[in-house]
Parts: C-alpha cells; structure tokens; sequence
C-alpha cells in the first residue's frame, strides 16, 4: 500500500517539474492519495470540477503505484475511449520525457506503444501494462501475462446523456458491475474518481455504499456560504464567486452547485422547478400591501442553519411579489434587530411565524422592546405577529406556496442579489438540505391561505352585497390579503 505522504512525495520529487502553473498541494488530495492507495478493496471519490482530480489519482496515484511495482496491469476506464485515451497519452509521455521517473522504473523501453495500450519494460525484465477502455466496452475476461488487471481506475465515468435517462443508469450500473468489476482479479482494486451528475449517478450511489471507501470534497460549504475553501490557493473567495455568478448570468445556478459542489438534483422530479420563477412586472405600478415570514434556527440540533426573513407585496389584484430577503446565522438580539428593519421599512400587515419559534427564540424580549420603541416615540413600532401552528410535513407546509407559483401568481425581484442562492435553495427542496428560504416565504403563504379558508361564507356575501352598493367590486377586498 501507499500513504498519500508517500504519493506527496513521489509528486513533489518526480512529477512536480512537468505541472502547468504548479501550485501548492492541497490537503484534500493527500486525503485522497490515503484512499487510493489504501489496501481497501473499492474506493469512490467525488471533487469538484476543476480541481487536479485527474492529475491526482488517474495520473499521479497510477504512476506511483507502477513506479513502485504495486500494480503491473492496469486498466483506465472513462466515459469514453477517446478520453481514457488521453489520459493513458499523458502517463505515456511522462514516462518518455521525465528523466526522473525513468531513472526511477529503471525504463528500458516500450515493448507496445499504442495510443489506448502501452507495455514498458524496465531493466531488469519487470514489465508493466496500462490499458484505456471506454464505458461499456468489453472488459470482463481480459488478461494479459496469464492474469486479470490489478487495478482499475475510472475517471469521469459517467455522461450527461447516461445520467439523464433511467434506462441508461440502470444498463450503466449492470455493466459496472457485472463486467467491469468482474474484470479485476481476485484481490484486485477499483477506484472511482469523478463529479457526480445526478442524484442517482453510479457515482452518487457508490458514495452511499456502505461496501465502499468514499470521499466527498465540495470547492465550499454551500451555493450561498464561501467558508471552507477546499483550495484557496487556486480558488479564492472572490474567483469562486465570480465562477458561480457566471452560471447565474447564464440562468444555470444548479450546475454551479453540481460541478463545484458535488450538489445535483433532479429537476423532473422537484416540489418547485426553474419554470415557476417569474420576474416582477414592470409595468405594475399598483400599490402594495405587505407581509413579512420568519424562520427561525434556534435550537441545538438547527444551529447549522439560518434565521430567514421574507416580505412579499400583494397588489389588489391579489399577485404576490417577493421583494426582500435576509437569511444568517444570528443570535437573539441581531434577530430583533432584523424584525425592526422590516417593520421600518415595510410595516408588514401581518408578520407570519411558527408560533413555538418565535416564542423560543426572542418570545421574553420583543414585547418590552416594543413598548420601549413606541415609548420613545419610534414610529411603527409594533409589529403585528400572526402566529402559526403549520403541520410537521414540510411539503404539505410548502404546498399553498408551491400551488400559487405554479399558477405563475408570484414574481421574484431576479435582479436581487439574494434571488440565485433563494432559486437554488428552492429548486432543491426536499432533498435534505436546508430549507429556510422556502420555510420563511412558505409560512406567509400558508398564513394568506389560513385567512382566506377562515373567511366565513355571511361575511363575504355582506361585503359582495356592500361593494355592489357602492359600485365597486370584489377587487377591493383583495387588497387586505390577496385573495
């Protein structure tokens, strides 16, 4: 076996000279160097794009484990032929240009030299073959000296035209394993290195095996938070940003979080998709009643989560327009401090929360302050909470919200800046990551929907009989909440 120390070392002394803008080695790939040349059987590694997965294992880690006369067979497996083909084509040239690396093998020469199979031969008779294979293509029975590969390593195995249909997962899953890890020889081992492209990717579903070593590196913590660089050397805050606003601009935020987060989603199967986003209408100049929703991250077990704000502008013809949000991770007082800018600025009808929240997280506080703000003569200073007992399902609490987007009955200021780390949040709902944003609008529309269903029947009928008087109609009701 090899140490990734061991493998940091053969690349610093052997290969380093040959790397393009060579910068520091980051931890992450002596992690995965551990890994991979670790006695364990099978090995899945997910990383971002961009970030020397492939100079790492399928390069540098099989190097090593030639040079060292680990392995003596291997094969290099990617999505297609062409591409493990170039990869083989790098390690070829390698060996026919580094004067270091062929001091170390002891090379003599190439006994086969072609562009997917190469056979060195080293002085004292030891020879060694590195074989490139496309996916799908036939791997099983192969052998070469009398015996099965050693080693297999796939880089990239999988494509977006495989990833993206059912039937193609599955027919990719059987050939992997059925005939490409049947390929191996007993004893032998696999390595799987790439970015996942689906929620139900080989890749992702290797990750899950709990038969298999796996690692999982994301460039950051999350789409919105820049803490937790995986390489700063190379990737710093201000590049990163300006990568993932490249994909914003382009209305593709999801594959941010997929090649540079190791984030993907399904999107034919999400509770909201990218259609029920609409921008705000321009041309509407009607006035606005307001309404601001809270969520609120107090407890032990939510302490990795954000405290989320949002208003939204009703205008009397009952369309809803989201016009501001925060989030953060704030204590008690900064939380008060947010619900008082809202008040100031908005003066929302209603203020929506989860009654147990809010009671939890500034419930002894915010009434004196209150008080103590209208005392100094503060205007609007008290704020009109409307509490909420919402159901424990988080889909069903969605659903008023969900139900109104689809109908195209929300806009959304797209030109904020908090509006792509919102629509990402939003377009992976339900799949186990946070849920604050759609948490802090969906109490607002559930709080619209509560009022509406408790509404009774005699009253509508006085006030349709009232504006009928009057002249007017229905519209004018609709101004209080929306409906």
């Amino acid at each position: 076996m090899l140490t990734g120390r061991e493998i940091f070392g053969f690349s610093e002394s052997i290969l380093a000279q040959g790397y393009d803008q060579k910068k520091p080695t980051p931890q992450f790939h002596l992690k995965m160097w551990d890994s991979a040349g670790s006695d364990a059987a099978q090995v899945a590694i997910a990383a971002p794009r961009n970030h020397a997965k492939s100079t790492s294992i399928t390069h540098t880690y099989v190097l090593a484990e030639a040079a060292f006369r680990l392995q003596d067979y291997v094969i290099i497996v990617s999505d297609t032929e062409e591409q493990a083909a170039e990869f083989l084509g790098d390690i070829k040239n390698e060996i026919k240009d580094n004067e270091a690396l062929q001091e170390l093998l002891r090379f003599k020469r190439f006994i086969k030299d072609a562009v997917t199979d190469i056979i060195v031969e080293c002085v004292d008779g030891h020879q060694f073959r590195i074989l490139a294979k496309g996916a799908e293509q036939k791997l099983r029975g192969r052998k070469w000296r009398g015996k099965r590969p050693g080693l297999i390593v796939g880089d990239d195995l999988e494509n977006d035209e495989i990833v993206e249909n059912s039937d193609r997962r599955e027919k990719f899953r059987r050939w992997f394993f059925a005939a490409c890890k049947q390929s191996l020889r007993d004893g032998g081992k696999i390595r799987v290195v790439g970015t996942i492209l689906h929620e139900d990717s080989l890749l992702n579903r290797l990750l899950k095996n709990k038969t298999w070593e796996n690692l999982i590196f994301k460039a950051h913590k999350s789409f919105d938070d820049f803490s937790g660089i995986l390489w700063p050397e190379k990737f710093s805050e201000t590049r990163l940003r300006f990568i993932r606003q490249e994909f914003v601009e382009d209305g593709a935020a999801e594959l941010y979080s997929q090649e540079y987060l190791n984030d993907p989603f399904d999107s034919s199967a999400n509770f909201f998709v990218r259609s029920d986003f609409i921008p705000l209408d321009p041309g509407d100049q009607t006035p606005l009643i307001y309404y601001a929703g809270g969520d609120f991250a107090i407890s032990k077990k939510q302490r990795a989560d954000n405290t989320a704000f949002k208003v939204i502008g009703v205008n009397p013809f009952g369309r809803k327009k989201v016009v501001w949000s925060d989030k953060g991770r704030w204590d008690s007082l900064e939380i008060m401090d947010k619900l008082f800018e809202i008040q100031e600025e908005f003066s929302p009808e209603l203020f929506f929360v989860e009654s147990d929240k809010i009671e939890k997280a500034i419930g002894p506080f915010v009434g004196k302050e209150m008080h103590d703000r209208a005392a100094r003569g503060v205007p609007n200073s008290f704020i009109n909470f409307e509490k909420k007992t919402p159901s424990q399902d988080k889909r069903t609490r969605a659903r008023p919200l969900q139900k109104e987007m689809r109908a195209h009955n929300v806009e959304w200021d797209m030109d904020a800046e908090w509006f792509a780390g919102c629509q990402n949040e939003f377009l992976r709902f339900d799949k186990g990551v946070h849920d604050d944003d759609v948490d802090s609008l969906g109490v607002i529309f559930l709080g619209l929907n509560d009022l509406q269903d408790a509404t009774p029947q005699d009253e509508l009928d006085e006030d349709n009989a009232y504006y009928e008087e009057f002249g007017e109609t229905e519209m004018g009701r609709n101004v209080i909440c929306g409906y």
